[in-house]
């Protein structure tokens, strides 16, 4: 199941980000004819892991070799392996951030955030560590709200332990009742049907990295997880304000994507 987890946060956050927080192509504008709604919203903030997790790097043998169940077994070979190599890895870490509730951190950061935004008519936020569809269109159905507000944050460290980074994903729909009765979540739940959405990823790196992974890892877990905890601080801060920004500006600038010269890079401080 852990190994599960560290492949699923891998899939999530594998963005390609380094250093930087910004928005992630593909996103939705808030249309401004949206913003008044007549039951206000309600707010979910969702975190499923409850640990820091490792994006695993996968093993493409596969796709070299052009296919083939032999390759295939070995890709899944290396990656198992890859995976038990990161947890034992991430132990230190793990154990130092034990007191460390990113769960309450995530929530709270979204109640200040969103109570700054008048317009959101927030009538209440509510934490869930069920991240699924068929969750969401449950809030969804005991809401008495005209729109849900879904926020999905994780955290994860890069394979060699370089990088932690702290992603977050929004959604908001308006709140509907299945088309039809074998109407599933997934498709309730569609981007499709949003009238907003939007997702971010803050990535912030050791000053001074080396190549051992374990070295990294273990500065991460010294003095309490100090430099991880002042991470995740930093990145749950920044990717709401983020959101925050995002709802606030105008439709033509939320269709605006940073340059790479516009993005801000930032390292923790030994």
């Amino acid at each position: 199941m852990i190994c599960k987890n560290i492949l699923l946060v891998a899939l999530l956050l594998s963005l390609g980000l380094t250093g930087c927080a910004t928005s992630i192509p593909q996103s939705k504008a808030f249309d401004e004819s949206s913003r008044s709604v007549a039951h206000g919203r309600d707010v979910i903030v969702s975190v499923p892991q409850s640990e820091a997790n490792v994006d695993v790097d996968k093993s493409n043998l596969t796709v070299i070799a052009g296919g083939g169940l032999l390759f295939a077994l070995i890709d899944a070979a290396v990656e198992k392996s890859r995976a038990s190599d990161a947890e034992d890895t991430v132990k230190p870490i793990r154990e130092a951030l034990i007191d460390y509730d990113f769960e309450r951190n995530a929530l709270d950061a979204v109640k200040q955030a969103t109570a700054k935004v008048n317009w959101l008519a927030v009538n209440g936020t509510v934490f869930t560590k069920e991240a699924t569809n068929d969750n969401f269109a449950k809030l969804m159905d005991d809401s008495a709200a005209s729109q849900i507000m879904y926020n999905n944050f994780d955290y994860v460290f890069s394979s060699d332990f370089k990088t932690l980074r702290v992603g977050l994903r929004t959604t908001i729909l308006p709140r509907t009742s299945p088309s039809t009765p074998d109407q599933k979540a997934t498709e309730r739940l569609a981007d499709k049907n949003a009238v907003y959405y939007n997702k971010w990823v803050y990535a912030v790196t050791l000053p001074s990295p080396g190549n051992d992974k374990r070295a990294n890892a273990q500065l991460w877990a010294e003095n309490q997880g100090a430099l991880a905890r002042d991470a995740l601080n930093k990145g749950i801060d920044r990717v709401t304000q983020d959101l925050i920004s995002d709802l606030e500006n105008s439709p033509d600038q939320l269709a605006k994507t940073p340059s790479k010269e516009e993005l801000m890079t930032e390292s923790v401080v030994r």
